[in-house]
């Protein structure tokens, strides 16, 4: 009862329907809204939110739609309401938080106890053949070195590890790669 005396001065009847003033917040510009009694509010919001012109919008925009024809107190608490309380809406939702298990972070104590590759590529052709460059990193000591290949092949990647970083460092205890 307070909150419509508080606001008898922007509320006029027009056309036998009660209306109330709306500033809009954007603009400054203000609106004659009329004042939707609570029982009609299910059906006005059914029509804006899940009629097919209304495409199941969000909270927001659903509530900005709301806000731009109809006034009644608390529209924001009923939008959200509705909106949670939509079937469609929660059987397209995508789930806010991915089940993933949690990174963890895996030290290194020496040089070459982990290395990490992966292959860039293919990019243009080289004179000397190659398409694609092996990028090597050891773990422990974040020195990339890369290596230029003429094919993705297994077999020549393998020979540029064993010759380009194995047989100068260590082979490592573990090799880290995407497969690709």
């Amino acid at each position: 009862m307070k909150s419509l005396w508080s606001q008898r001065g922007r509320r006029v009847l027009q056309e036998g329907t009660v209306c109330r003033t709306w500033e809009i917040p954007d603009t400054g510009d203000s609106r004659l809204l009329p004042v939707i009694p609570r029982r009609n509010i299910p059906e006005i919001l059914k029509t804006i939110h899940n009629q097919p012109t209304g495409g199941h919008l969000g909270v927001a925009k659903t509530l900005a739609k709301v806000r731009q024809r109809y006034y009644w107190p608390q529209q924001r608490e009923d939008v959200e309401d509705w909106c949670r309380a939509c079937q469609t809406c929660a059987a397209r939702a995508i789930p806010t938080r991915k089940l993933q298990a949690p990174m963890q972070l895996q030290p290194v104590s020496h040089p070459f106890q982990r290395v990490a590759m992966d292959l860039v590529g293919p990019l243009e052709e080289t004179q000397s053949g190659n398409r694609y460059i092996l990028v090597v990193c050891a773990y422990f000591i974040k020195f990339p070195e890369a290596f230029p290949l003429p094919n993705a092949e297994a077999r020549t990647v393998a020979t540029a590890l064993v010759n380009g970083v194995f047989c100068h460092n260590t082979a490592p205890e573990t090799l880290h790669s995407d497969q690709g």
